[in-house]
């Protein structure tokens, strides 16, 4: 009666492995299609990404380019607004020093400097420089029949 129950089990067991096999095996062949498809697409993404890496190294270095160019004119415009402030600040002196006399064209040439430097400093982002002027003071004409500061 044992020899019959061992071969029960066999049977069993051999029918459950059977089973399985029919189971697994198209599971078998669905994981190697999706890996098969998995490779084909990352086979195609290297191929893609290679070029556009090298596209974005080339615009990394455009744009370095550039920004040292827009620092170099930054630079340049901040020294035209220091020699713009110097000028305006001789052109006041030189009003106050010589008299009403000269005063018509030098508080021209004066209001001129001022606008020009207000105007590169709203347009670049400067700020007024070495910080003896404050936001009030750019104006150097006085009103008329006063004094500067009103």
């Amino acid at each position: 009666m044992t020899d019959t129950v061992a071969a029960a089990s066999l049977a069993v067991l051999a029918a459950f492995a059977f089973i399985a096999l029919l189971v697994v095996l198209p599971l078998i062949r669905d994981v190697r299609r999706a890996v098969s498809r998995i490779d084909a697409a990352l086979a195609r993404y290297e191929q893609d990404i290679g070029p556009l890496l090298a596209q974005a190294r080339l615009t990394l270095v455009e744009m370095q380019r550039g920004a040292a160019k827009v620092q170099s004119i930054t630079g340049r415009l901040d020294r035209v607004v220091q020699l713009l402030d110097q000028a305006d600040r001789v052109l006041s002196g030189v009003r106050v020093t010589v008299g009403r006399s000269v005063t018509p064209p030098v508080a021209t040439a004066a209001a001129v400097l001022a606008g020009v430097g207000q105007a590169i400093r709203y347009l670049f982002g400067s700020k007024p420089g070495d910080g003896d002027h404050d936001e009030g003071e750019w104006n150097h004409t006085p009103p008329v029949g006063g004094t500067r500061n009103g």
